[in-house]
């Protein structure tokens, strides 16, 4: 959603507009649910108290966000074996995201302004 839309809304009702992330494969990851004076356009808050964030490899770089979720399948993808064993390791999903070590916390890492997987409604779709 473009940040004219947000702040107009924040300025004609008092409430800022909450972002929640997710895949299929892992269910609600992220939500932002701050007191309303801490909630930032720019992040999808930090990880709910049943998800285990992990960044792997930030020897290389940013790192890559793997997520534990008790929503994840036990048995990975149906019939995809080798895409199964790519993104699922020891009850964890490879995201397919980069940390940004700039931001404050891991989840804001997810940027919302980007396509995050198939099926998924972008935030800037919603008219302004």
């Amino acid at each position: 959603m473009p940040k004219r839309t947000y702040d107009r809304f924040l300025a004609r009702t008092g409430h800022p507009i909450r972002s929640l992330y997710g895949s299929t494969e892992a269910g609600s990851i992220a939500m932002n649910a701050e007191p309303k004076e801490l909630v930032e356009y720019s992040s999808v808050g930090l990880p709910l108290k049943n998800v285990t964030i992990e960044i792997r490899n930030a020897e290389a770089g940013d790192g890559e966000i793997w997520v534990k979720s008790p929503t994840i399948p036990g048995g990975g993808y149906e019939n995809r074996p080798d895409l199964t064993r790519s993104v699922f390791r020891d009850g964890f999903y490879h995201t397919g995201r980069q940390h940004d070590e700039t931001r404050k916390d891991v989840a804001n890492s997810f940027d919302p302004h980007k396509r995050e997987g198939g099926g998924i409604v972008y935030r800037n779709a919603v008219a302004s």
